[in-house]
């Protein structure tokens, strides 16, 4: 009795293993398609960028900077940056110390620093600043996900 019950859990596996499926009999056609892209990928000389959409280095146009976010050439830099080489950068550069707990080293900064009263250290732009963006809260001196 024992052999005839294996013998009939095998059969059955087998023959439902073997017996297409629907999604098995259908034939799946995947199209890849390429989305042109018009950001330029070029590496260029110093002082030549190569803007979205272009094909070639270029030099900043008179009285531009290059926004390397942004890939585009702009009459100012956005806050907290300066132009330098025809290019957009920090003003402050980035502090890379390692700090104990609860103590950061904000862009520009040499050393580490406790938050001053009030503020919270916002890793991502490398500042303290009043609070946290929404979404964030302060915990230990540091703006986190809440």
């Amino acid at each position: 009795m024992k052999l005839f019950t294996v013998f009939t859990s095998v059969i059955v596996a087998v023959t439902c293993l073997l017996q297409p499926s629907v999604a098995q009999t259908t034939i799946h056609l995947r199209v890849h398609t390429v989305k042109t892209s018009n950001t330029c990928y070029l590496q260029c000389d110093s002082g030549k960028y190569c803007p979205n959409g272009a094909s070639s280095c270029q030099a900043p146009p008179a009285g531009q900077c290059f926004n390397p976010a942004q890939g585009v050439f702009q009459t100012k830099c956005d806050a907290g940056f300066k132009c330098d080489n025809g290019k957009c950068v920090a003003e402050l550069p980035i502090c890379y110390l390692k700090c104990d707990s609860g103590k950061y080293c904000p862009r520009g900064a040499s050393s580490c620093q406790a938050p001053p009263t009030g503020q919270c250290f916002n890793p991502a732009q490398s500042v303290f600043q009043n609070g946290c963006d929404a979404g964030f809260k302060c915990d230990n001196g540091n703006c986190v996900h809440s």
